[in-house]
């Protein structure tokens, strides 16, 4: 039996379903959930269009691969990823291989207790963007070589797979998800990915236009803000110039129904010590302004101030110079 070796260009992290949603494959679902523990990967094992060796395996072969491949080994150097299958040793298995189109699709169970620090190699690497590739060993009893050089295989058998650095089918036949956790696997289309992609770029936008109407629905908030502050500092003074000048009237009709009548002047230069009276400093200050003026009265009342008779001075006397006038009553009236 002859032996081929087929190799990927890349490796990528498996995605999952999330709990209660239908899987197309209710076997391996069910697989996934007897142990977590492992690091289940997804991958595609072969295609049946040619490889980079001018190898491939026709579809009628998939049968075959598909039964003989369950439980074989899954392997990789101590530490690192070689280049060639050389030192490679198992570090996991294949559990399920099925057709789907034109490809075989496949889960391994990586095990993480065994190959511990490889196994968080590869999960690092594929979720670095760093992809590991793989390479799939076929053996096969026959093979036909067609007019265009390519090998077609027969009577395949798979012997096992190994991580390598060295690929042959193109990217074609990657492990795309791996992880740990006890989940259902979830198929990701090209598609998907690209329709999931931009519906996060429809979302970035929308997120954009909505950051803009936020900040420009702020700054006119900002302007309304200071509007109704100049609007209430205006209301605020309004009232109080009205209640000032209700206040002020009501002291002036305080102040004229006493009896005192001052003029305007006076409440203008009085006006700030008058508003800021009590009711009670008010009725004082009315009363003792009240006292006062009634002493004034009485005062101005009891003197008297006798005028002298200008007319029995002299008609010499000179009337227009103060001096002489004074000299003229003092002459006359001071003995």
């Amino acid at each position: 039996m002859n032996r081929a070796i087929f190799t990927t260009k890349q490796l990528e992290l498996v995605q999952y379903k999330l709990e209660g949603e239908e899987s197309t494959d209710g076997e391996a679902v069910a697989a996934l959930s007897l142990n977590p523990s492992y690091m289940w990967a997804k991958f595609i094992l072969t295609d049946d269009k040619p490889n980079e060796n001018k190898q491939r395996v026709p579809k009628e072969e998939f049968a075959n691969l598909i039964k003989s491949g369950i439980f074989a080994p899954v392997k990789m150097m101590f530490g690192r990823i070689n280049e060639t299958h050389d030192e490679a040793h198992p570090l996991g298995v294949i559990t399920h291989l099925r057709d789907i189109g034109d490809k075989i699709e496949g889960i391994a169970a990586l095990w993480t207790r065994e190959r511990e620090e490889d196994v968080a190699l590869i999960k690092d690497l594929v979720e670095t963007g760093q992809y590991p590739q793989l390479s799939w060993e076929i053996m096969f009893d026959n093979s036909q070589t067609e007019e265009d050089g390519i090998e077609t295989l027969k009577d395949t058998t798979l012997r096992g797979i190994t991580l390598v650095s060295m690929p042959a089918y193109a990217g074609r036949t990657p492990i795309f998800a791996a992880a740990s956790k006890n989940s259902a696997v979830e198929d990701i289309r090209v598609e998907e990915l690209e329709l999931l992609k931009k519906q996060l770029e429809d979302t970035n936008v929308g997120l954009a236009e909505k950051d803009a109407k936020v900040s420009e629905l702020s700054a006119a908030l900002e302007v309304k803000d200071s509007e109704l502050i100049e609007l209430r500092e205006f209301k605020a003074s309004v009232v109080k110039e009205r209640e000032e000048s209700e206040k002020l009237a009501a002291i002036k009709t305080r102040f004229s129904e006493a009896g005192l009548n001052k003029d305007e002047s006076f409440f203008s230069e009085k006006k700030s010590l008058l508003l800021g009276l009590t009711e009670e400093a008010l009725d004082f200050m009315v009363q003792e302004m009240i006292s006062f003026a009634s002493v004034t009265k009485e005062t101005k009342a009891s003197t008297k101030i006798e005028l002298p008779n200008l007319s029995n001075l002299e008609d010499n006397a000179q009337y227009d110079d103060p001096k002489a006038l004074g000299l003229a009553l003092r002459e006359k009236y001071i003995k």
